[in-house]
């Protein structure tokens, strides 16, 4: 009997500790992380930047990541619907900013006369999954020459692709004006490219703030993102497989212990500069079940000697599950729910009918909100009473949702019709004509001429019986 109630008390215990762990496991996950990184986070549904602690933003002369985004959605917009393929030997141009990089980010391909012509595709693939900077310049080349309507595939006719390439940049200084009015349109204050890959030239500048409006629109593109959401990608000549260089999305050449983070995917990674003496950068997308939805910059911390892969990905890894858990949905108006029952006059099968939101009215609210006492909801009417008939879907009102300096609205209507009775309708007139203001202004009119025959018909009774008196007095 003791062993088992001990055992219990045990029991009871370990139940107990499990909870009290449970609990500050959840106050820790709700208590903001920080970070000596650079870090934005872009709440996409608000399109507002979420306030947290870390390092102030500065200006970066190496663009490469905001430059390799901006190329593949100007370069897709251009090239929707091209069936021509590219030449190799175009990613050979000679680019002043492009050979920097080169050694460090790019396809791979051996340019020589067995060389295939790629696909939009692959050069896509190339520069999203893979940070290809010769990919870039490819794509740079074909959209202003598919834009002039010249030729881009040579059909592996080695020599002329190259010759093509060789002077090609003119092109490639079209296209790089493209991008700057493409990040100028999408609000960018502070970006500024020289040439399509993003390698490091005094007169580039990006910041941390103008790269989240990048991806903010990079992650709008679904076709976009869905390219970047593959760990891996075969090019269509099959000579070479690009595996995706965001340890998010794949392992491989990478660091490991950063797939799987839920609800995070990758987006595009990249050194700021030249490799390993540079910031390294991570952009990263978020979403929840619920729709709630970031896009996450953080240029990684960077030391006298270097900033490491590892600083930006820890990084993410803390930043993005408290983020998800910080804001959530609230339906404070649904039009499944009944609102208000009006009274109808004159109806012939109801005297009542029930009221519903033509449109829900949702929230995107921080966690710790209590919607009771931080949301108002407030009904204005039009009329609290009807009169038949009543068509369904007629408004009668308006209702208001002010959540701090939000204020949302939608209309309230009937949920059914009601159709009107005749007779009820005639009393209702008749009722209606005998409660009029013409009608209570007869009914005063009446009233004081009938009061001033009372008061005339009482005083002439007055005046007859004192007439009497007087007329008794004189013996008359």
């Amino acid at each position: 009997m003791i062993k088992r109630g001990f055992a219990l008390f045990l029991a009871i215990l370990c139940i107990a500790c499990c909870f009290i762990s449970a609990g500050a496991a959840e106050e820790e996950e709700a208590a903001p992380p920080s970070t000596t990184s650079v870090l934005v986070l872009k709440n996409i549904n608000t399109g507002l930047n979420v306030e947290v602690d870390a390092a102030k933003s500065v200006n970066y002369r190496a663009t490469g990541v905001a430059a390799k985004l901006v190329t593949a959605m100007v370069a897709n917009d251009i090239l929707k619907g091209c069936e021509q393929k590219i030449s190799a030997p175009l990613c050979l141009t000679k680019d002043k900013y492009a050979s920097a990089i080169l050694n460090d980010f790019s396809l791979g391909l051996k340019y020589n006369k067995n060389s295939s012509s790629l696909t939009v595709d692959d050069l896509l693939s190339a520069v999203i999954v893979s940070s290809a900077a010769d990919a870039c310049v490819a794509l740079a080349v074909a959209s202003i020459r598919y834009e002039n309507k010249e030729q881009t595939d040579f059909y592996n006719d080695y020599d002329a692709a190259v010759s093509a390439a060789t002077v090609e940049e003119a092109h490639i200084n079209s296209f790089v004006d493209r991008m700057n009015s493409y990040v100028a349109a999408l609000g960018c204050e502070d970006t500024y490219f020289t040439n399509c890959t993003g390698a490091v030239d005094p007169a580039s500048r990006t910041t941390a703030e103008d790269i989240a409006l990048i991806a903010e629109a990079f992650y709008n593109n679904a076709e976009l993102m869905m390219i970047a959401s593959q760990p891996s990608y075969t090019l269509s000549t099959g000579s070479n497989v690009l595996f995706n260089k965001s340890a998010l999305m794949s392992s491989n050449d990478n660091l490991t212990g950063y797939t799987g983070i839920e609800g995070t995917t990758g987006i595009i990674i990249g050194w700021m500069g030249n490799k390993g003496a540079s910031p390294y950068c991570v952009v990263a997308a978020g979403e929840t079940q619920e729709g709630v939805n970031y896009v996450m910059v953080c240029v990684a911390a960077f030391t006298e000697t270097a900033a490491t892969k590892q600083n930006a990905y820890d990084t993410v890894k803390e930043f993005m599950p408290w983020a998800l858990n910080t804001f959530r949905y609230k339906l404070v108006v649904s039009t499944l729910n009944a609102l208000k029952t009006l009274p109808v006059k004159s109806g012939k099968d109801s005297d009542g009918v029930s009221i519903v939101a033509e449109n829900d009215i949702e929230l995107l609210i921080p966690a710790t909100v209590n919607p009771d006492t931080d949301i108002k909801v407030e009904y204005k009417w039009l009329n609290e009473e009807l009169t038949a008939p009543i068509s369904k879907g007629q408004k009668v009102g308006t209702v208001y949702v002010y959540y701090n300096d939000t204020v949302l609205q939608t209309n309230l209507i009937t949920n059914s019709a009601v159709s009107e009775s005749s007779m009820l309708s005639a009393i209702d007139k008749i009722e209606t004509l005998l409660t009029s203001d013409g009608a209570k202004k007869a009914y005063l009119c009446a009233a004081v001429l009938f009061g001033g025959y009372l008061i005339l018909s009482f005083v002439l009774f007055l005046s007859r019986i004192i007439s009497k008196y007087i007329a008794a007095g004189r013996g008359d």
